[in-house]
């Protein structure tokens, strides 16, 4: 009986795939793993020991990087243009001044005289946290505590984990923290650990709730208190200046208003 035609597309597939995989391995297995610093050289052993090979390929996000023909080493790509260096004899494959964009799956692809599966090396380049520094906004509440906001900021972005501590409570793999304060807990230490797989950094800050913590009610609020002050003094100011004018007015009246001159009647004359 016939397998029909899902049958006979099996067995083309298998014997395609067959052939694609003849001398130049079998499927890709996981090889080794490496964590290095921006900057750092790493030297990746393509784990041929004992084999007779003809051909071996370095390929890097589906491109060839490197590549041996008998005897002849050749190198593609602009990418690690001056970087690479292949080993004759044992075919590993180092590259130096390691950057971010190397991070990625290296596969060694080789030719010998029976099927090798091909393997993977796979490569983490981190950059190294220099500096870590906490950001507090704490915001004074209606009901006399506080919003206390803190974010933890690393001058690296690869792969960071943050762990904070904030007196005896802890907060794990979150950049940014929210809790309450109020102000009879005083001081309160909090600690901000950032690390990655090969360096680590810690800040430290110190947050305190007062009841002159300003945030922006307050400040609308003070503002408002201060117009309505300056308000009331230049009101008095006007009326000060208005009463004094007036006096000025009547006086200026009283001394400058011309009178009528004295006229005297002649003595009548008696005849």
């Amino acid at each position: 009986m016939s397998g029909g035609p899902f049958s006979c597309f099996s067995k083309q597939g298998i014997l395609l795939l067959l052939l694609s995989n003849l001398h130049f391995g079998v499927g890709v297995s996981s090889y080794l793993s490496f964590h290095k610093t921006v900057g750092d050289s790493v030297t990746m052993p393509a784990g041929l020991e004992g084999q007779n090979v003809t051909l071996i390929k370095w390929r890097y996000s589906e491109m060839d990087i490197a590549e041996f023909n008998s005897e002849v080493l050749y190198f593609h790509g602009s990418h690690f243009k001056g970087r690479l260096e292949m080993n004759a004899n044992d075919f590993s494959l180092t590259i130096r001044k390691l950057t971010l964009q190397d991070s990625g799956e290296y596969v060694v692809i080789a030719e010998t005289d029976k099927q090798i599966p091909s393997k993977a090396v796979t490569l983490e380049v981190h950059e190294p946290i220099s500096k870590v520094m906490i950001q507090t906004d704490i915001k004074l509440l209606a009901k006399h505590s506080c919003s206390v906001w803190q974010v933890c900021n690393a001058s690296s972005y690869s792969n960071l984990t943050y762990t904070w501590k904030r007196d005896n409570e802890m907060y794990m793999d979150v950049q940014q923290i929210h809790f309450s304060l109020s102000p009879a807990e005083g001081d309160i230490s909090v600690t901000c650990n950032a690390s990655n797989i090969i360096s680590w950094k810690i800040a430290l800050a110190t947050v305190k709730c007062s009841n002159d913590t300003t945030d922006l009610g307050m400040v609308w609020y003070t503002n408002y208190i201060r117009a309505s002050v300056g308000g009331a003094v230049v009101l008095i100011l006007t009326v000060v200046v208005a009463v004094c004018y007036c006096r000025s007015r009547r006086d200026t009246d009283r001394i400058w208003t011309p009178r009528a001159p004295h006229l005297s009647l002649p003595e009548s004359t008696v005849s």
